[in-house]
């Protein structure tokens, strides 16, 4: 029975052990890359806690960065983005077929009200309903403008739900507002879903809208709201994880703004990775990012593809164009002041001044003309001082 016992207490130790290291295990998600300056790139970087927490208590020395399983970086830091002056665009989507009619909707209003008093003062929001195509309820509004009357007067629509088409569209215009210059290519984009997951007959797949968000680097943060079942709810865990956002199953929909609210605390709380690519050509061709985070005795990895952008004008070039502007501009000064210099000689004008008005004279006049002929001026008041 001794023997018995002991082994018991052994096992039980070894589950303990086991079990707290698996509480205290993290995992890390690369939310978005900018590489629109590159080779000089940004990633958000997202380390949570098992229980979806983010882990601040991360520096510098905990991470390491390889770009095709090659060492090709230079210049690593790291700074958690609420230190930072960046602001982000958040795009919402919120469903209102009939399914969502009465608190499904309710919630999801007020939850969207509710969120906009997190955001900074810089940040920017933008709403659209899921349907055949994305339908705007506003867009580009600071949070003390936003419309809160059309939020709130928003009611079920007829048109079906087509998640896919909804967001593939979404994304499609977002890159031609970039285009147009009314959202810059570097600002951080963020969407978020609200929705129980179903899809009405979309033209755009599953994969294919994964794939449309991957590329554009926007991750979706998904809220499977359980209207009816939970048999759908998968395809927004799956956007989610691919796209490089987060899901969370809300089957109370009086928990829909707290989720909201757990959202902003992982986006906000991300860490920002910048570095400089070596060795990798901006080619307009796609490549993979492994960034590496060492925390006592865990090591875990994060993955996700981005583009090296080829720019017709990249930042070297630009500062080599601003540079030489400066110079030209200098010489073509000196230039004007030499000239100036030689016209007076031939002029015969030296360095000689007169005393009263400081003007050049030729060092043959035998009085200054411009005190003498211009009235108003320094000799003028010294000429009528004498005849006084």
């Amino acid at each position: 029975m001794k023997n018995i016992a002991l082994i018991y207490f052994l096992v039980l130790s070894v589950v303990s052990v086991l079990y707290a290291q698996e509480e205290q295990e993290n995992t890390i998600r690369i939310e978005s890359i900018d590489s629109h300056a590159f080779p000089q790139m940004k990633a958000y970087v997202s380390v949570e806690d098992q229980e979806g927490s983010p882990n601040l208590t991360l520096v510098k020395g905990n991470f390491s960065a390889k770009i095709d399983t090659e060492n090709h970086l230079s210049s690593l830091a790291v700074e958690t983005f609420n230190k930072i002056d960046d602001s982000i665009h958040y795009v919402f989507f919120l469903s209102a077929s009939g399914l969502m009619d009465g608190q499904p909707l309710t919630a999801q209003k007020n939850a969207l009200l509710d969120f906009s008093t997190l955001l900074g003062e810089t940040d920017s929001l933008s709403a659209y309903i899921v349907g055949e195509q994305p339908e705007e309820l506003f867009s580009y509004v600071l949070p003390p403008d936003l419309p809160s009357d059309a939020v709130l007067e928003l009611e079920v629509r007829e048109d079906q739900a087509k998640i896919f088409d909804t967001l593939v569209g979404c994304v499609r215009k977002i890159e031609k507002e970039q285009d147009a210059g009314i959202l810059k290519k570097n600002e951080r984009t963020v969407f978020i879903l609200l929705s129980d997951g179903r899809d009405n007959e979309s033209r755009f797949t599953l994969e294919q809208t994964a794939q449309v968000l991957s590329e554009s680097g926007i991750p979706l943060y998904s809220l499977g709201l359980k209207v009816l079942s939970e048999a759908s709810l998968s395809v927004l865990h799956e956007l989610a994880r691919k796209s490089g956002g987060s899901y969370l199953y809300t089957p109370d929909l009086d928990t829909v703004s707290d989720h909201l609210n757990q959202f902003a605390e992982l986006i906000n709380m991300s860490y920002v990775v910048s570095f400089r690519a070596k060795g990798v050509k901006a080619d307009d061709s796609f490549h993979q990012l492994m960034i590496q985070v060492d925390d006592k005795e865990l090591s875990i990895q994060g993955f996700r593809n981005f583009k090296a952008v080829k720019n017709p004008f990249p930042l070297w070039l630009k500062l080599v164009l601003l540079g030489t502007a400066v110079v030209l501009l200098a010489l073509g000064i000196l230039l004007m002041i030499f000239r100036r210099m030689s016209l007076r000689k031939k002029l015969g004008i030296s360095k000689r001044k007169c005393p009263d008005c400081k003007r050049r004279m030729k060092d043959d006049w035998e009085f200054c003309p411009f005190c003498r002929y211009l009235p108003g001026k320094p000799g003028k008041k010294k000429k009528t001082e004498e005849s006084a």
